[in-house]
């Protein structure tokens, strides 16, 4: 078989990059049929949300992320090995550290990771928020021609304030994430968190898409690999994570989940919403809780992080599917609602997210990721 498959290989000239073709010819040809015998337009479906059907928003952040890998840290002269010392979120003692650590990368294998995290989470999270209003009349439609056009029904508006959203999201996880964190993975967590109290199955049909776009990339980039057995030293995947900032990042986008779905009455089944969050932070390795013990040890915690998964698939599933009215005691007959109820619910709310930080705030340790 091997001997067969040198022989058509050889056929071709040198220059010719038979893998590529090969590749691209496969993923056309897949694509067409699934867009043949499934009836689905994903150019059409993106009009609907976004401006000429592209998300500007999730690529500018995209190009921003990558304009700083290559050219603040230098990683277009060292790619696998950027300046990264400076770019650490260290102490409050170091803005520098504080403002650009979300934005900046260990490492190749790092920047790739979450901005293909970007270009799949942050597009449906795009997605969900639009370019467009949620109801558009057609006297907006005919504004909107003319120019005059309310500030938050603009979609240039709209997708400046994704990408401020972003940028500001990216700032929080800077300042309150616990150690010398760094990389853009608490905007993803952000971005996962805000489509899952909408989309939650999708997200997680999203995120399974971003390994399929990893696979792409690598493929691409090293169409054969030939490698030898090595021994090594090699640390558990789960202790180079910054759980704190994942955690956060998550919480964060949650809470702005929670708030537009409510907004406009477009609540998920909660099943699929409990299932969706389960699912995720399972695959995400959110319940990968640790703690060093010296001498490149460390003491993993999967039962307490097992159970701090389901109760915040839980706590959220409560939050986004509970009613208007208070727990206990009566509401006004007439008006169905009241200001107390709303206010008890808000308290419900925070007491529930911040004790799902509080379980997260238990690990200590951060790592690039």
């Amino acid at each position: 078989m091997q001997p067969l498959f040198r022989l058509a290989i050889s056929i071709f000239p040198s220059w010719l990059p038979v893998y590529d073709l090969l590749l691209v010819g496969a993923i056309v040809l897949s694509f067409g049929i699934a867009r043949w015998f499934g009836g689905f337009d994903p150019v059409r479906v993106a009009r609907t949300r976004f401006r000429w059907g592209i998300p500007w928003g999730t690529l500018s952040i995209s190009g921003f992320v990558l304009f700083v890998y290559l050219f603040v840290q230098n990683g277009i002269t060292y790619p696998n090995a950027p300046t990264v010392i400076p770019f650490r979120a260290w102490s409050y003692f170091s803005p520098t550290g504080i403002v650009m650590s979300p934005f900046t990368h260990a490492n190749r294998g790092h920047v790739t990771g979450n901005i293909v995290g970007t270009l799949t989470v942050g597009v449906l999270a795009e997605y969900l928020w639009s370019h467009y209003p949620e109801k558009r009349t057609s006297n907006a439609s005919t504004s909107l021609k003319r120019g005059f056009v309310p500030t938050l029904a603009h979609p240039s508006v709209r997708i400046l304030a994704f990408v401020v959203g972003s940028l500001v999201v990216g700032l929080l996880s800077g300042v309150f994430s616990l150690g010398p964190t760094i990389g853009f993975s608490g905007v993803v967590f952000a971005y996962a968190g805000f489509t899952l109290m909408r989309y939650p199955l999708g997200t997680v049909l999203v995120l399974l898409s971003g390994r399929v776009l990893s696979l792409v990339y690598q493929s691409i980039k090293n169409p054969t690999v030939t490698q030898a057995g090595q021994p090594q030293f090699v640390t558990p995947w789960w202790a180079g994570i910054s759980l704190q900032g994942h955690a956060l990042g998550l919480f964060i986008g949650a809470l702005c989940g929670i708030y537009l779905v409510r907004r406009r009455s477009v609540r998920p089944n909660g099943l699929r919403l409990w299932s969706g969050v389960l699912i995720f932070a399972v695959f995400e390795g959110m319940w990968a809780m640790y703690i060093p013990l010296g001498g490149s040890q460390f003491k993993l915690f999967r039962a307490i992080g097992a159970a701090a998964v389901f109760l915040l698939a839980a706590l959220l599933t409560i939050a986004v599917q509970s009613s208007d009215q208070p727990l206990f005691g009566r509401s006004n007959p007439v008006q169905g609602r009241c200001t107390e109820s709303r206010g008890r619910l808000a308290r419900r709310h925070r007491c529930g997210g911040c004790s799902v930080q509080s379980i997260y705030c238990f690990r200590s340790i951060i790592g690039d990721y």
